[in-house]
C-alpha cells in the first residue's frame, strides 16, 4: 500500500543541505520516514556502507534491520535493479544499531589509537547499578571518615535508625542528573552556588518544611478519623498527642 506522506514528512525524506533536527512525539512515524530517507539515498546511488543508522535501543535497531530487508527485497521485485541485492547482502554488517554499540565497533577498530582494550564490553543495567552501588557506598565510607564533610549532620537529616537509605537514594539522583549534563564535574562544583545566599536557603528551606508540615497534620487528621470509624478513638489518642505535641515542635523551628 502506498503511503500518503505529509509536506514535512516528505521536507524530511528529501532533505539535503547539512544537518537537521526532527522533533516528533510517539507514534508519529518517525521510524518510517527514517527507513524512507534511508530507501531515497538507496535509489540515488548511496550505499549502506557508507551509512550510520542510530537508534536508542537495540528492540529498535532489530526491527529496522528487519524492515529495511522487506523494503530493499520489495524494491528488487519491482526492478530486478542488482544494486538492491547488495544492498540486502551489505545489511547484516550495516551499521544500525544504538550509539553505544557504534561507539564500541569504533573503539575495538582503533583501539591502538585510543589506547583502550580491544576486548572491553558494554556494561548493561544490572551491571551499571552494581558498579553505582559501589561508587556510593565508598563516597558515604569516605564522607563519615572525614569530620570536615558535613556527613554527621546530613546524616542526622535524613538517616533514620541507622538506615542510609535516604542519603543514598538523594546521591543516585544527584550522580544520574549530573551524568546527563554536558560536563558533569562543572555542574557539581557549581550546584551549591545557588545556595550561598543564607536568606534565600532559609527562605527555601522553610517553605519545604511548611509544605511538609501540612501533609503531616493532614494525614494525622485522617488517622483521627479513621480510627473513630473503627471505634479506636481512646487507644488511638495517645498516639495524636504525642504526634501534635511533635508537630508544634516542628513548627515552632526548633
Amino acid at each position: 500500500m502506498k503511503i500518503e506522506w505529509t509536506e514535512a514528512q516528505k521536507k524530511i525524506i528529501n532533505y539535503e543541505n547539512g544537518s537537521m533536527l526532527v522533533s516528533a512525539s510517539a507514534g508519529s512515524g518517525k521510524t518510517t520516514v527514517m527507513l524512507e530517507r534511508v530507501m531515497r539515498l538507496i535509489r540515488e546511488g548511496y550505499t549502506l556502507r557508507r551509512m550510520l543508522i542510530s537508534t536508542f535501543t537495540v528492540a529498535a535497531a532489530d526491527d529496522m534491520r528487519d524492515k529495511l530487508f522487506e523494503l530493499l527485497n520489495e524494491e528488487y521485485e519491482k526492478t530486478k535493479d542488482k544494486r538492491y541485492l547488495d544492498e540486502l547482502d551489505s545489511l547484516p554488517a550495516a551499521d544500525i544499531g544504538t550509539l553505544h554499540s557504534w561507539c564500541q565497533k569504533l573503539i575495538r577498530k582503533y583501539f591502538y589509537v585510543t589506547g583502550d582494550d580491544p576486548s572491553f564490553d558494554i556494561a548493561d543495567e544490572s551491571e551499571c547499578n552494581v558498579w553505582k552501588n559501589i561508587a556510593v557506598t565508598r563516597a558515604i565510607e569516605e564522607a563519615e571518615a572525614d569530620p570536615d564533610s558535613g556527613y554527621v549532620e546530613l546524616s542526622k537529616l535524613y538517616n533514620r535508625r541507622r538506615n542510609d537509605g535516604k542519603v543514598r537514594a538523594m546521591t543516585e539522583k544527584i550522580m544520574t542528573f549530573a551524568q546527563s549534563q554536558s560536563d558533569a564535574d562543572e555542574w557539581l562544583n557549581n550546584a551549591a552556588n545557588g545556595y550561598e545566599n543564607n536568606e534565600e536557603l532559609l527562605t527555601y528551606l522553610k517553605n519545604e518544611g511548611d509544605k511538609k508540615l501540612k501533609k503531616a497534620l493532614a494525614a494525622l487528621d485522617e488517622f483521627c478519623m479513621m480510627s473513630s470509624s473503627y471505634s479506636l478513638r481512646e487507644k488511638a489518642a495517645q498516639y495524636e498527642a504525642e504526634a501534635r505535641s511533635r508537630l508544634a515542635y516542628a513548627d515552632n523551628g526548633d
